[in-house]
């Protein structure tokens, strides 16, 4: 009796092994079929089989990359709708290499533009209209907390120029900035359709701030 036990675990174990084997070829074969679908042109160099493990990171490591924002990139952004990590504000600091950039949290609404390395709250949808060529492009950003806190623009912010001469400002915070260049104007997403004609006079009133580039 005992070594028929035997004989009928070893048989069982058998066919767990069997089941097992064939599930993981079934696994490498889904592998291999989302890999060519992937990346039809590589169709000269076969791509080697792979477990369903190795799988598996494949498809998820597109994915961290794409939602992971490296510490130096992050930044943040206006509409939008879900929990978002936001890291200890004592680790901002300001992120000039993100100059441009209009960003939101991942999962957040507000709204920002990068200015000075620093985020700065657009308040409301028609002063982003002031400004800026469509709400296309807009990013989001993990961590927003990275980048340092520059307060808000000013409601009603606007692009403005003196009708006798080409340089274009943006008004805000009681100062005018010189837009250095249609480069700039690029950058920064700013809409050459939204300027404003503002009279000399009260233009050359308005206190000049540092230039945007």
């Amino acid at each position: 009796m005992t070594v028929f036990r035997a004989r009928v675990r070893a048989l069982t174990i058998m066919s767990h092994t069997v089941e097992c084997e064939a599930a993981v070829k079934e696994m490498e074969i889904l592998a291999e079929s989302r890999i060519s679908a992937a990346f039809p042109d590589s169709a000269e160099e076969p791509v080697k089989r792979r477990s369903w493990f190795a799988a598996l990171s494949f498809t998820l490591v597109p994915l961290a990359v794409l939602t992971a924002v490296p510490a130096a990139a992050a930044a943040s952004s206006t509409s939008g709708g879900t929990a978002v990590h936001q890291s200890d504000n004592r680790l901002s600091r300001p992120h000039p290499e993100l100059n441009g950039k209009r960003i939101k949290a991942v999962n957040g609404a507000a709204v920002y533009l990068v200015l000075d390395g620093k985020r700065r709250w657009i308040p409301n949808p028609a002063t982003y209209n002031n400004l800026f060529r469509s709400w296309d492009g807009i990013q989001s950003v993990i961590d927003i907390g990275n980048i340092e806190d520059g307060g808000q623009l000013s409601d009603g912010a606007i692009l403005g120029k003196s009708p006798n001469a080409p340089e274009v400002y943006l008004i805000s915070n009681g100062v005018k900035r010189w837009i250095t260049s249609p480069a700039a104007m690029d950058k920064y997403f700013f809409a050459w359709n939204k300027i404003a004609s503002v009279p000399s006079g009260a233009l050359g009133n308005i206190p000049t701030g540092a230039p945007i580039s």
